[in-house]
């Protein structure tokens, strides 16, 4: 079991690749295109599961995070769309919503718990 968990983050973290020290507008558009992300980030800023909760709702397995961007990063364009969410820039569409229902009945782990 242990040798699985290291080969996924072996395969999940790719130094050698050059990282961006910080996300772009192309960033952003290319993971709205997948609906499974935006309701796991709208999951998220409701505060119905945890950052990696929401990591593991949006993707079935490794990589979690972009090969391009590190996880502060990542971390910055989730709550980045998060607050386009919010605000109304972004659209969650009620279809994808119901589709992934459950996503919003996850129940958040904080440290303290």
């Amino acid at each position: 079991m242990a040798k699985d968990y290291e080969q996924e983050t072996k395969s999940s973290f790719q130094p050698d690749l050059p990282r961006q020290k910080s996300y772009t507008e192309q960033d952003i558009q290319d993971l709205l295109s997948e609906p499974k992300f935006v309701v796991a980030v709208d999951a998220y800023g409701a505060g119905c599961c945890n950052l990696q909760q929401m990591l593991h709702l949006a993707w079935d397995k490794p990589p979690y995070i972009p090969k391009n961007l590190d996880l502060l990063i990542f971390a910055r364009l989730v709550h980045e769309v998060v607050r386009r969410i919010h605000t109304g820039l972004i659209k969650v569409p009620d279809e994808d919503k119901s589709t992934y229902h459950d996503f919003y009945s996850q129940q958040d782990i904080s440290p303290d718990e």
